[in-house]
């Protein structure tokens, strides 16, 4: 059986006026919505790696908050299923700018909770990431 592919990622929000907005990012070629996560590189903690993904695909420093959970799935690769486990944190921006997220997603934006999970119930491609959503919102401080 082949090795589980470890991933670490967050949902990134902000609070302005009661409101909560989530980092959500889109790829064209796919017509798919992600939430920011990535591969755990070797000798690095989920933390470390949640933080180091959001970083690289986002252009943003975080602060992580608690941790939410993880999601099953698996990917197709070279004839194989490999098992993958995604884990979340809940996390805010502390710096950085999202002008300098990666080329591989198109749009990268805070846009309203609602939009967030109406965006990764219908088009996220592999991992049910309305599910983790659904979680975090339920950890979001009432207030600030």
């Amino acid at each position: 059986m082949p090795k589980v592919h470890i991933s670490s990622g967050a949902i990134v929000y902000t609070r302005e006026q009661g409101k909560f907005s989530v980092l959500v990012m889109h790829r064209q070629k796919t017509d798919s919505w992600h939430l920011p996560k990535g591969t755990q590189e070797p000798g690095e903690d989920l933390p470390a790696t949640a933080r180091r993904e959001v970083r690289e695909e986002t252009g943003l420093e975080i602060a992580l908050g608690p941790y939410l959970g993880k999601l099953h799935s698996v990917i197709h690769r070279d004839g194989q299923v490999i098992p993958k486990e995604t884990h979340y944190f809940l996390a805010q921006p502390i710096g950085g700018n999202l002008i300098d997220h990666d080329r591989e997603h198109d749009t990268v934006a805070f846009v309203a909770y609602d939009q967030a999970q109406r965006h990764l119930e219908r088009f996220s491609l592999h991992e049910r990431e309305g599910e983790i959503l659904k979680m975090a919102f339920d950890k979001l401080p009432v207030e600030e």
